[in-house]
């Protein structure tokens, strides 16, 4: 009985922090915001996901397609993750696995929703000089399954809602940045020379696109309309800066 109350009493004080930490990333965003409002430089786009043209550039990497006709998976598991109440880089690492597996496409402005027709006109609409040349591809290869854009493949997984199974637009105190405004709202960030050897950082290069380190030297990134979310070698990248996902928590290394 004892040995339960103890360790009822640790995972309480876990949890405190975390609603305490999640406090503060709420309020660094909130200051973030209205900082680049003033400046008159806004990275969010209300109910988009969409990163700044300059960010959405895939990495250049060659990689393998991952895009043969397969059944759609689109099912996500919260029995699955470590810790389903909180934030965590262990469980950031098992999201970009998942759609590693499931094959998840990439559609400007998506992160991580099933893409259906609706959705699919409405960035139709939305993004129209991106998303429309690429429209006969996307329907041929990304319909019925999950999609996401770079900065959208992290962004999905702080807003996805273990109880609903949904993922709540600006949840859990991450704005709708692009992937230059992760990088800015990051507490916790270097040059790529200086990165420890943490699952669940994110990986930058300056001004284009973003992934997710998810140990063994690998790298899982939406990298663009043609492929997809596809697996990486880190060294392979020309990646600039790590970065801690706001929002996020890491275990103390």
């Amino acid at each position: 009985m004892k040995l339960w109350l103890m360790k009822r009493g640790k995972a309480e004080v876990r949890l405190a922090h975390s609603r305490k930490k999640r406090a503060a990333v709420a309020a660094a965003a909130i200051l973030f915001l209205a900082m680049e409002f003033f400046a008159g430089s806004c990275t969010t786009v209300k109910n988009s996901g969409k990163p700044a043209a300059s960010d959405t550039a895939g990495s250049g990497q060659t990689e393998s397609a991952q895009t043969e006709s397969a059944q759609k998976q689109t099912d996500i598991d919260p029995l699955g993750f470590v810790n389903a109440e909180m934030k965590n880089n262990t469980d950031l690492v098992r999201w970009a696995k998942l759609a590693l597996q499931d094959r998840w496409g990439y559609v400007l402005g998506t992160f991580g929703q099933v893409l259906d027709e609706p959705l699919l006109d409405y960035k139709l609409e939305q993004y129209a000089a991106d998303v429309s040349p690429e429209e006969n591809f996307i329907r041929s290869h990304w319909i019925g399954g999950r999609a996401a854009d770079c900065v959208g493949l992290i962004k999905g997984y702080v807003w996805y809602n273990a109880d609903t199974g949904g993922i709540d637009y600006g949840a859990y105190g991450l704005p709708d940045v692009d992937a230059g405004g992760m990088f800015r709202l990051a507490a916790v960030k270097g040059p790529i020379s200086t990165m420890p050897d943490v699952p669940g950082l994110a990986v930058y290069i300056q001004g284009k696109h973003i992934g997710i380190y998810v140990g063994g030297g690998k790298v899982i990134h939406a990298m663009d309309t043609e492929h997809g979310v596809v697996e990486s070698e880190l060294s392979r990248g020309s990646w600039t800066h790590w970065l801690q996902v706001p929002g996020v928590e890491y275990d103390a290394q």
